[in-house]
């Protein structure tokens, strides 16, 4: 199985820091540490402050114990705030997670809209043309971007299925849908 990235936004401190660093050490099926061990952990940037960085290595058996995994990963961020605890975690087969821990930490990282609304967005809304092909097009099961082609569009190739999703998102829009819709011109 993939991994599972979750952000989870509580109101009130939900217990603290111990208390959800050792829900996760439980979810690893690893026994709980106490206050020096949570304050020694490592620290990473979240909502404009440091939040405790946990990387736990075991089984993962979930919250109510019906997942099962073995050999299993997680890191996860755990940050309190004035009125909210904020939680980042992601969890799955322990290659897939090192893989992806990079991606988690810088994700983790961009996090700053809830602390700063005012904050200059990262990513702007944008459209454009998808086309379903058979997997013939494109054969293999991983997925290629072009982020500028010579015509300065985006362009990326997803095997979906057995086929391949070939799209452009070319068209800035001034905000995004709730649902996509298609435009008469692109019809």
């Amino acid at each position: 199985p993939d991994a599972e990235v979750t952000l989870s936004v509580f109101p009130g401190n939900t217990g603290g820091v111990l208390a959800n660093v050792n829900r996760w050490r439980k979810q690893m099926s690893l026994e709980p540490i106490g206050e020096t061990e949570v304050a020694a952990l490592s620290k990473r940037p979240l909502l404009g402050d440091d939040a405790t960085y946990v990387e736990l290595s075991g089984r993962y058996v979930g919250m109510g114990g019906s997942k099962n995994i073995a050999d299993a990963k997680l890191a996860g961020v755990v940050r309190t705030l004035p009125n909210a605890s904020v939680f980042v975690k992601l969890v799955g087969p322990t290659k897939v997670v090192d893989a992806e821990a990079a991606r988690f930490r810088a994700f983790c990282d961009s996090i700053r809209k809830l602390d700063r609304p005012d904050a200059k967005s990262l990513v702007a809304a944008s459209q454009g043309i998808h086309l379903v092909l058979p997997h013939v097009f494109f054969p293999g099961a991983t997925a290629l971007i072009v982020p500028k082609t010579r015509a300065g569009r985006v362009m990326f190739l997803i095997p979906w299925h057995d086929h391949v999703l070939l799209g452009t998102t070319d068209t800035a829009i001034p905000c995004q849908p709730r649902e996509p819709s298609a435009r008469d011109r692109h019809m």
